[in-house]
């Protein structure tokens, strides 16, 4: 009896803890060769779509280093549907505020940021889509940002 209580407490606490975390359809982080980003490279995720009923929220991961000399990044994001058609986006993402204070967490001098980039995202189609990010910050090499991640998680 005491074992088939346990097993239920169990049951219910794992119910409970996976009902609060989104479901993350995607993620990928890529790390930047060097910590550094030329501005011909292009960061390119393929996320694989069953799903277009749902809504969905796009986040971007962003890592930097505390030598970073800006206080935002630019980027341009161009996403492709499985058909071919395509759009562009220009985001600017605050990294820290003007007391020259890092946003996200860090530690050892390393700071990571998720904000959101798209919410209540339909997928149209079935099928692969991909998302390139490039760095717009009109720097050739824009050094001390070490990572560049992207999230997809369904909505509830």
């Amino acid at each position: 009896m005491k074992i088939r209580t346990s097993v239920i407490l169990l049951v219910i606490v794992a119910m409970l803890l996976t009902a609060c975390h989104p479901r993350i359809l995607f993620e990928e982080t890529i790390s930047l060769p060097l910590h550094s980003w030329n501005q011909d490279d292009f960061l390119a995720y393929t996320i694989s779509v069953e799903d277009t009923v749902d809504q969905y929220q796009i986040s971007l991961i962003i890592r930097n280093d505390g030598r970073y000399e800006y206080s935002n990044l630019f980027l341009f994001i161009n996403t492709t549907s499985p058909g071919g058609e395509g759009i562009r986006d220009t985001v600017e993402i605050r990294l820290a505020d003007e007391k020259g204070n890092w946003y996200g967490k860090g530690i050892g001098g390393k700071y990571t940021l998720q904000v959101p980039f798209k919410k209540g995202v339909r997928f149209p189609q079935e099928g692969n889509y991909t998302i390139e990010i490039e760095q717009g910050m009109r720097t050739v090499d824009l050094e001390f940002i070490t990572d560049v991640g992207l999230r997809v998680t369904k909505l509830k």
